[in-house]
């Protein structure tokens, strides 16, 4: 009721918060849109081509078919997830795992098969050279083959949408073979993996009305936890966390909630992850999880009530730090509290 449309005049106001605006000033506040991506969005839903450059540019016309390519890429191994008998065995991993079809579908999943020539061969009926794959880094540079084969797909998407990359997850690895779990697609002309957060584009409008996100390591990780009433989730894609990174998960939130391994190198990792995101300006809470939990088990095995408990019992940085701080030491030698206080004390400074 206090929300109210002029659609005569196209404007828009809310009396519960004192805001108001265009059609345009909507999407940015409810999508976490820029002023140039809600024309651009709103352009493409009704079907006017926005010309946003008269002039020529072979590159950017370039980058443009690589875009295009991964998303055809894309749209492919949906298919096959979600209607291709050869996807029979990753619908029910993704069933083993609770996680719900409609869930798979909103974050894209798809399912790669494991001939070497599939993709391939679907990219050339339609236009694509191999050269033009492996500019886009879902075909194997010397081999001239598929690079994610036999693997569930998670296609990576820029803050806007658009898919840029892959992941690819083994679904059920042989101890014989040193197969990697993951397998990334590289680098490319678009896609720069210290710029992007994994489940950014899916929860940006979540994340800017709440003002807080949820950072986790995994891309089921963050799938659950959204899936569990909780989408404002994200995560780094194969790399520690980066500047870049919390710089643009600072332009949709305030509040960043870690949720990182409990052994040492997630430790190391949150210690690294508070000081970056203290530095791009915001506010940082840790959840301590149990040793060998991750969010992903926690709702798997606990429920989503468990998991937004944990949730509810993060700590502040500073709290954090002396906690983890105080337990590498024995504070009760004069010794000890010394090197605890010499250990604590530039750790803690570094918080803003």
């Amino acid at each position: 009721p206090s929300f109210s449309v002029d659609v005569e005049k196209g404007l828009w106001y809310c009396f519960g918060c004192s805001e108001g605006g265009s059609v345009y000033n909507f999407l940015m506040r409810i999508e976490g849109l820029s002023f140039p991506q809600a024309v651009k969005k709103m352009a493409d839903e009704v079907g006017v081509p926005l010309e946003l450059n008269e002039r020529s540019n072979p590159e950017a016309d370039y980058r443009d078919r690589l875009r295009e390519l991964l998303e055809r890429t894309a749209q492919y191994y949906t298919e096959l997830l979600f209607r291709s008998p050869l996807g029979a065995q990753a619908r029910d991993y993704l069933e083993s795992r609770g996680l719900k079809m409609e869930t798979a579908e909103k974050f894209r999943l798809g399912w790669a098969p494991p001939s070497g020539d599939a993709l391939v061969g679907k990219l050339q009926k339609a236009g694509y050279s191999r050269d033009d794959g492996v500019k886009a880094g879902v075909v194997r540079e010397r081999s001239g083959k598929d690079l994610l084969r036999n693997r569930l797909i998670f296609p990576i998407t820029s803050a806007s949408g658009k898919v840029i990359a892959f992941g690819g997850r083994i679904i059920h690895p042989d101890p014989d073979k040193k197969t990697p779990k993951y397998l990334n697609t590289p680098e490319t002309e678009i896609y720069s993996k210290r710029e992007h957060l994994y489940g950014l584009s899916f929860h940006r409008g979540g994340i800017s009305r709440a003002k807080e996100a949820l950072v986790m390591e995994g891309y089921l990780d963050v799938i659950a936890v959204s899936q569990a009433g909780y989408p404002v989730s994200v995560a780094s894609l194969g790399t520690a966390l980066t500047e870049e990174q919390c710089r643009l998960l600072a332009r949709y939130a305030r509040k960043v909630h870690l949720f990182y391994d409990a052994d040492r190198a997630g430790r190391s990792a949150t210690e690294k992850a508070i000081e970056l995101f203290e530095k791009a300006g915001l506010l940082v809470h840790v959840s301590q999880l149990e040793a060998g939990e991750d969010p992903d088990s926690i709702i798997r095995e606990k429920g989503p009530e468990a998991f937004g408990a944990i949730k509810d019992a993060t700590v502040g940085v500073v709290d954090y730090l002396i906690a983890q701080k105080a337990s590498e030491f024995d504070l009760t030698t004069r010794a000890g509290k010394t090197e605890f206080l010499e250990s604590v004390f530039p750790a803690v400074s570094k918080v803003r």
